[in-house]
Protein backbone atom coordinates (compact mmCIF):
# COMPACT_ATOMS: atom_id res chain seq x y z
CA UNK A 1 0.00 0.00 0.00
CA UNK A 2 2.73 2.33 0.36
CA UNK A 3 4.50 1.53 -2.54
CA UNK A 4 1.49 2.20 -4.27
CA UNK A 5 0.59 5.60 -2.46
CA UNK A 6 4.47 6.67 -3.42
CA UNK A 7 3.82 6.06 -7.16
CA UNK A 8 0.83 7.57 -7.09
CA UNK A 9 2.45 10.92 -5.49
CA UNK A 10 5.55 10.54 -7.73
CA UNK A 11 3.22 10.36 -10.55
CA UNK A 12 1.15 13.56 -9.50
CA UNK A 13 4.47 15.82 -9.19
CA UNK A 14 5.58 14.41 -12.41
CA UNK A 15 2.61 15.82 -14.03
CA UNK A 16 2.73 18.87 -11.71
CA UNK A 17 6.21 19.56 -13.10
CA UNK A 18 5.37 18.74 -16.52
CA UNK A 19 2.77 21.60 -16.56
CA UNK A 20 5.03 24.00 -14.94
CA UNK A 21 7.56 23.56 -17.61
CA UNK A 22 4.86 23.61 -20.22
CA UNK A 23 3.61 26.69 -19.01
CA UNK A 24 6.58 28.50 -18.77
CA UNK A 25 7.71 27.39 -22.31
CA UNK A 26 4.37 28.63 -23.30
CA UNK A 27 4.29 32.03 -21.73
CA UNK A 28 8.18 32.74 -23.48
CA UNK A 29 6.65 31.74 -26.51
CA UNK A 30 3.53 34.51 -26.18
CA UNK A 31 6.13 36.93 -24.79
CA UNK A 32 8.17 36.11 -27.95
CA UNK A 33 4.82 36.37 -30.11
CA UNK A 34 3.41 39.52 -28.63
CA UNK A 35 7.20 41.55 -29.27
CA UNK A 36 6.66 40.76 -32.93
CA UNK A 37 2.89 41.73 -33.21
CA UNK A 38 2.58 44.52 -30.62
CA UNK A 39 5.62 46.12 -30.95
CA UNK A 40 6.00 49.84 -28.66
CA UNK A 41 5.01 53.13 -30.10
CA UNK A 42 8.08 54.43 -29.52
CA UNK A 43 11.34 53.65 -29.97
CA UNK A 44 13.86 51.17 -27.79
CA UNK A 45 16.92 52.55 -25.89
CA UNK A 46 20.02 51.07 -24.88
CA UNK A 47 20.06 51.61 -20.60
CA UNK A 48 23.03 50.12 -19.16
CA UNK A 49 22.72 47.34 -21.32
CA UNK A 50 18.81 47.03 -21.62
CA UNK A 51 16.03 48.33 -24.00
CA UNK A 52 14.23 51.16 -22.38
CA UNK A 53 10.95 52.52 -24.22
CA UNK A 54 10.59 55.77 -24.97
CA UNK A 55 7.90 57.81 -26.91
CA UNK A 56 8.36 61.34 -28.18
CA UNK A 57 6.52 63.88 -30.40
CA UNK A 58 6.32 67.35 -31.27
CA UNK A 59 9.05 70.32 -31.62
CA UNK A 60 10.33 72.92 -29.37
CA UNK A 61 12.12 73.67 -26.20
CA UNK A 62 11.33 72.66 -23.12
CA UNK A 63 10.96 68.94 -23.86
CA UNK A 64 7.84 67.72 -21.29
CA UNK A 65 8.65 64.65 -19.64
CA UNK A 66 5.82 62.61 -18.67
CA UNK A 67 6.29 60.14 -15.05
CA UNK A 68 3.65 57.68 -14.75
CA UNK A 69 2.21 56.58 -11.18
CA UNK A 70 2.74 52.87 -9.55
CA UNK A 71 0.79 50.79 -12.59
CA UNK A 72 1.14 48.48 -15.34
CA UNK A 73 -0.49 51.28 -17.52
CA UNK A 74 3.31 53.00 -17.77
CA UNK A 75 3.81 55.28 -20.60
CA UNK A 76 0.38 54.54 -21.99
CA UNK A 77 -1.03 56.03 -19.04
CA UNK A 78 -0.94 59.18 -20.76
CA UNK A 79 -2.65 58.59 -24.33
CA UNK A 80 -5.63 60.57 -22.93
CA UNK A 81 -3.42 63.89 -23.48
CA UNK A 82 -0.31 62.85 -25.04
CA UNK A 83 -1.13 64.62 -28.32
CA UNK A 84 -2.46 67.61 -27.20
CA UNK A 85 0.34 68.29 -25.18
CA UNK A 86 2.84 67.55 -28.50
CA UNK A 87 1.23 70.78 -29.61
CA UNK A 88 2.51 72.71 -26.75
CA UNK A 89 6.46 71.59 -27.13
CA UNK A 90 8.26 68.60 -27.55
CA UNK A 91 6.93 65.36 -24.96
CA UNK A 92 8.38 62.53 -24.04
CA UNK A 93 6.96 59.92 -22.27
CA UNK A 94 8.33 56.09 -21.09
CA UNK A 95 8.54 53.15 -19.53
CA UNK A 96 10.43 52.37 -16.32
CA UNK A 97 12.10 49.05 -16.40
CA UNK A 98 10.39 46.54 -16.14
CA UNK A 99 6.93 47.99 -17.44
CA UNK A 100 5.29 47.33 -20.53
CA UNK A 101 7.93 47.62 -23.57
CA UNK A 102 11.26 47.97 -21.30
CA UNK A 103 13.28 45.48 -19.74
CA UNK A 104 13.95 44.57 -16.28
CA UNK A 105 16.17 46.27 -14.23
CA UNK A 106 18.82 45.82 -11.23
CA UNK A 107 17.09 46.24 -8.09
CA UNK A 108 16.39 48.25 -5.71
CA UNK A 109 13.82 50.05 -7.67
CA UNK A 110 13.75 52.95 -5.93
CA UNK A 111 13.87 56.68 -6.74
CA UNK A 112 17.83 56.96 -7.22
CA UNK A 113 17.72 54.00 -9.29
CA UNK A 114 14.85 54.69 -11.58
CA UNK A 115 16.28 58.78 -11.60
CA UNK A 116 19.46 57.55 -13.01
CA UNK A 117 17.87 55.32 -15.85
CA UNK A 118 15.70 58.29 -16.48
CA UNK A 119 18.48 60.56 -16.91
CA UNK A 120 20.84 57.97 -18.94
CA UNK A 121 17.57 57.16 -21.01
CA UNK A 122 17.01 60.81 -22.26
CA UNK A 123 20.82 61.63 -22.36
CA UNK A 124 21.34 58.43 -25.07
CA UNK A 125 17.65 59.91 -26.74
CA UNK A 126 19.18 62.95 -27.86
CA UNK A 127 16.94 64.55 -25.86
CA UNK A 128 18.21 68.33 -24.81
CA UNK A 129 17.25 69.84 -21.68
CA UNK A 130 15.86 71.37 -20.63
CA UNK A 131 13.31 69.65 -19.41
CA UNK A 132 9.86 70.11 -17.37
CA UNK A 133 8.65 67.33 -15.12
CA UNK A 134 4.94 66.21 -15.08
CA UNK A 135 4.48 63.66 -12.22
CA UNK A 136 1.86 61.30 -11.52
CA UNK A 137 1.24 59.82 -8.41
CA UNK A 138 4.31 58.10 -7.45
CA UNK A 139 6.17 59.67 -10.55
CA UNK A 140 5.98 62.94 -8.57
CA UNK A 141 8.14 61.42 -6.04
CA UNK A 142 10.76 60.05 -9.11
CA UNK A 143 9.95 63.97 -10.33
CA UNK A 144 11.07 65.63 -7.46
CA UNK A 145 14.46 63.17 -6.81
CA UNK A 146 15.46 64.17 -10.28
CA UNK A 147 15.32 67.80 -9.78
CA UNK A 148 17.36 67.32 -6.54
CA UNK A 149 19.93 65.22 -8.83
CA UNK A 150 19.87 67.16 -12.16
CA UNK A 151 18.51 70.57 -10.87
CA UNK A 152 20.59 72.83 -13.81
CA UNK A 153 18.21 70.54 -16.54
CA UNK A 154 14.89 71.00 -15.00
CA UNK A 155 12.96 74.33 -15.53
CA UNK A 156 9.53 73.44 -14.10
CA UNK A 157 7.24 70.85 -12.77
CA UNK A 158 3.70 69.72 -12.75
CA UNK A 159 2.16 67.66 -9.63
CA UNK A 160 -0.75 65.69 -11.12
CA UNK A 161 -2.08 63.88 -7.66
CA UNK A 162 1.51 63.17 -6.26
CA UNK A 163 2.71 61.29 -4.04
CA UNK A 164 3.81 63.69 -0.66
CA UNK A 165 6.78 61.84 0.96
CA UNK A 166 5.41 62.38 4.19
CA UNK A 167 2.27 60.37 3.22
CA UNK A 168 2.30 57.26 5.05
CA UNK A 169 3.07 59.33 8.41
CA UNK A 170 0.17 61.33 8.16
CA UNK A 171 -2.80 59.19 6.78
CA UNK A 172 -5.15 57.99 9.19
CA UNK A 173 -4.45 54.11 9.94
CA UNK A 174 -7.61 52.85 8.33
CA UNK A 175 -6.56 54.49 4.84
CA UNK A 176 -2.97 53.27 5.12
CA UNK A 177 -3.91 49.78 6.02
CA UNK A 178 -7.25 49.57 3.74
CA UNK A 179 -4.25 50.62 0.92
CA UNK A 180 -1.90 48.18 1.58
CA UNK A 181 -4.59 45.10 2.23
CA UNK A 182 -5.95 46.04 -1.27
CA UNK A 183 -2.52 45.77 -2.64
CA UNK A 184 -2.11 42.53 -5.00
CA UNK A 185 0.68 39.69 -4.06
CA UNK A 186 2.89 40.72 -6.38
CA UNK A 187 5.47 37.80 -5.32
CA UNK A 188 2.66 35.31 -6.49
CA UNK A 189 1.99 36.64 -8.94
CA UNK A 190 5.48 37.06 -10.20
CA UNK A 191 5.41 33.19 -10.23
CA UNK A 192 2.11 32.85 -12.00
CA UNK A 193 3.28 35.25 -14.48
CA UNK A 194 6.31 33.22 -15.03
CA UNK A 195 4.58 29.91 -15.09
CA UNK A 196 1.80 31.49 -17.75
CA UNK A 197 -0.96 31.00 -15.39
CA UNK A 198 -1.44 34.67 -14.74
CA UNK A 199 -1.82 35.20 -18.57
CA UNK A 200 -4.27 31.89 -18.64
CA UNK A 201 -6.55 33.94 -15.88
CA UNK A 202 -6.45 36.93 -17.00
CA UNK A 203 -7.53 36.06 -20.36
CA UNK A 204 -11.57 36.11 -19.78
CA UNK A 205 -10.96 39.96 -19.19
CA UNK A 206 -7.93 40.74 -22.49
CA UNK A 207 -4.98 38.57 -21.10
CA UNK A 208 -3.17 38.79 -24.10
CA UNK A 209 -3.80 35.64 -25.70
CA UNK A 210 -4.90 36.83 -28.99
CA UNK A 211 -3.81 40.20 -31.20
CA UNK A 212 -6.68 42.36 -30.20
CA UNK A 213 -5.71 42.64 -26.41
CA UNK A 214 -4.71 46.11 -25.59
CA UNK A 215 -1.31 46.06 -24.29
CA UNK A 216 -1.61 46.81 -20.94
CA UNK A 217 -3.74 43.56 -20.24
CA UNK A 218 -1.35 41.55 -23.16
CA UNK A 219 2.15 42.65 -21.02
CA UNK A 220 0.80 42.49 -17.82
CA UNK A 221 2.94 38.98 -17.49
CA UNK A 222 5.69 41.09 -18.16
CA UNK A 223 5.22 44.20 -16.31
CA UNK A 224 4.96 42.08 -12.79
CA UNK A 225 8.68 42.27 -12.05
CA UNK A 226 9.02 45.81 -12.42
CA UNK A 227 5.56 46.86 -9.98
CA UNK A 228 6.70 44.21 -7.51
CA UNK A 229 10.11 45.84 -7.26
CA UNK A 230 8.65 49.20 -7.36
CA UNK A 231 6.16 48.09 -4.37
CA UNK A 232 8.77 47.11 -2.46
CA UNK A 233 10.96 50.44 -2.82
CA UNK A 234 7.83 52.53 -2.22
CA UNK A 235 9.21 53.65 1.67
CA UNK A 236 13.02 53.88 0.01
CA UNK A 237 11.22 56.30 -2.35
CA UNK A 238 9.35 58.37 -0.09
CA UNK A 239 12.57 58.91 2.04
CA UNK A 240 14.67 59.76 -1.25
CA UNK A 241 11.83 62.38 -2.19
CA UNK A 242 11.63 64.10 1.17
CA UNK A 243 15.48 64.70 1.02
CA UNK A 244 14.52 67.88 -1.24
CA UNK A 245 13.36 70.18 0.74
CA UNK A 246 13.23 73.38 -2.12
CA UNK A 247 12.15 73.27 -5.78
CA UNK A 248 13.33 76.92 -5.72
CA UNK A 249 11.80 79.62 -8.18
CA UNK A 250 10.89 76.82 -10.59
CA UNK A 251 7.38 77.36 -12.33
CA UNK A 252 5.23 74.77 -10.46
CA UNK A 253 1.81 73.71 -10.81
CA UNK A 254 0.22 71.14 -8.02
CA UNK A 255 -3.08 69.66 -9.60
CA UNK A 256 -4.85 68.04 -6.62
CA UNK A 257 -8.31 65.79 -6.92
CA UNK A 258 -11.13 66.78 -5.42
CA UNK A 259 -12.60 63.64 -5.58
CA UNK A 260 -11.67 60.64 -3.34
CA UNK A 261 -13.20 57.43 -5.70
CA UNK A 262 -11.16 54.21 -5.19
CA UNK A 263 -11.01 54.72 -1.44
CA UNK A 264 -11.65 50.83 0.01
CA UNK A 265 -15.38 50.80 1.38
CA UNK A 266 -13.79 49.42 4.58
CA UNK A 267 -12.57 52.78 5.10
CA UNK A 268 -15.17 54.95 7.57
CA UNK A 269 -17.00 57.75 5.35
CA UNK A 270 -15.83 60.22 8.16
CA UNK A 271 -12.03 59.39 7.52
CA UNK A 272 -12.64 59.54 3.92
CA UNK A 273 -14.42 62.74 3.84
CA UNK A 274 -10.90 63.92 6.42
CA UNK A 275 -9.14 62.64 4.16
CA UNK A 276 -10.46 64.12 1.29
CA UNK A 277 -10.73 67.67 2.30
CA UNK A 278 -8.21 68.21 5.01
CA UNK A 279 -5.21 65.82 4.81
CA UNK A 280 -4.24 65.50 1.25
CA UNK A 281 -4.88 69.32 0.35
CA UNK A 282 -2.67 69.89 3.17
CA UNK A 283 -0.13 67.81 2.07
CA UNK A 284 -0.44 68.94 -1.66
CA UNK A 285 -0.34 72.71 -0.76
CA UNK A 286 2.90 72.37 0.62
CA UNK A 287 4.18 70.67 -1.76
CA UNK A 288 3.14 73.67 -3.81
CA UNK A 289 4.82 76.29 -1.10
CA UNK A 290 8.00 74.70 -1.82
CA UNK A 291 8.56 76.55 -5.02
CA UNK A 292 8.50 80.55 -4.82
CA UNK A 293 6.46 80.42 -7.89
CA UNK A 294 4.09 77.29 -7.12
CA UNK A 295 0.56 77.08 -7.37
CA UNK A 296 -2.20 74.80 -5.83
CA UNK A 297 -5.49 73.66 -8.13
CA UNK A 298 -7.82 71.19 -7.02
CA UNK A 299 -9.94 69.95 -9.59
CA UNK A 300 -13.34 69.43 -7.59
CA UNK A 301 -14.78 66.90 -10.68
CA UNK A 302 -11.52 64.60 -10.73
CA UNK A 303 -9.91 61.34 -8.98
CA UNK A 304 -6.96 60.45 -8.86
CA UNK A 305 -6.18 59.86 -12.00
CA UNK A 306 -6.67 63.60 -13.48
CA UNK A 307 -5.14 62.93 -16.95
CA UNK A 308 -7.66 60.79 -17.38
CA UNK A 309 -11.05 62.38 -15.48
CA UNK A 310 -9.89 66.17 -16.75
CA UNK A 311 -7.44 65.91 -19.17
CA UNK A 312 -7.69 69.42 -20.08
CA UNK A 313 -6.91 70.80 -16.80
CA UNK A 314 -3.51 69.03 -16.82
CA UNK A 315 -2.88 70.51 -20.12
CA UNK A 316 -3.64 73.68 -19.36
CA UNK A 317 -1.00 73.37 -16.27
CA UNK A 318 1.54 71.92 -18.80
CA UNK A 319 0.58 74.72 -21.24
CA UNK A 320 1.02 77.61 -18.47
CA UNK A 321 4.39 75.72 -16.98
CA UNK A 322 5.94 75.55 -20.25
CA UNK A 323 4.90 79.65 -20.92
CA UNK A 324 6.81 80.71 -17.33
CA UNK A 325 9.88 78.47 -18.50
CA UNK A 326 10.08 80.30 -21.89
CA UNK A 327 9.51 83.62 -20.03
CA UNK A 328 5.45 84.60 -20.59
CA UNK A 329 5.00 85.05 -16.82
Amino acid sequence: MKRLFKRITGGILVVALLLVAGGVGWEQWMRAKLSRDMPPPGRLVEVDGRAMHLRCAGQGSPVIVLEAGLGPEGSTSWDPLFDEISQISRVCAYDRAGILWSEPGPRPRDAHQVVEELHTLLTSADETPPVVLVGHSLGGLFARVYTDRYGDEVAGLVFVDASHPDQLERMPPEVREAMESAMPPLNTMRLLAATGALRLMTSGAGGGVDGNTPPVQARLPQSVAGLSGESAALEAALGQAGELTSLGDRPLVVLTAGSVTDMPPEVPRQVVERMQREIWPAMQREAAAQSTRGEYRLVEDAGHYIHHDRPDVVVEAVRNVVSAVRGGG
